[in-house]
């Protein structure tokens, strides 16, 4: 299945800076929207399978933290991250990665068309 070989690029590519956002304060969130803990509802459409969950949080000081649970098995990565005109940057273990973004009010949408994630805080 390509969504979930997809997820499991995308959870690692988020703990090398992507990812998953921070939890902090309200007045930090106020600052950049990225910054929080989202959690993914849909990859390409269709909604994650019960055994499967990525959670990503990006935090303020530009750590992100992805953690992601396939049957019951659990893999956390970290990274950096920074954001720039819509792209988000992660470096994690020497890698970097970049991956298309948007937010609209709770909901952020993730990825190149073709392999969107949409997340939600």
């Amino acid at each position: 299945m390509k969504w979930m070989q997809w997820m499991l690029v995308l959870a690692l590519t988020a703990g090398m800076g992507l990812a998953g956002l921070g939890c902090d304060s309200d007045s930090s969130s106020d600052r950049d929207p990225l910054v929080g803990t989202w959690t993914a509802q849909s990859f390409n459409g269709q909604e994650l399978p019960d055994n499967i969950s990525l959670t990503i949080t990006f935090q303020s000081n530009g750590e992100v933290i992805s953690t992601t649970t396939i049957d019951g098995m659990t893999e956390t990565d970290t990274g950096t991250w920074s954001a720039d005109n819509g792209v988000i940057t992660v470096v994690s273990d020497g890698e970097t990665d970049t991956t298309p973004y948007s937010i609209s009010g709770r909901t952020l949408t993730l990825g190149p068309p073709g392999e969107v994630f949409v997340l939600t805080r």
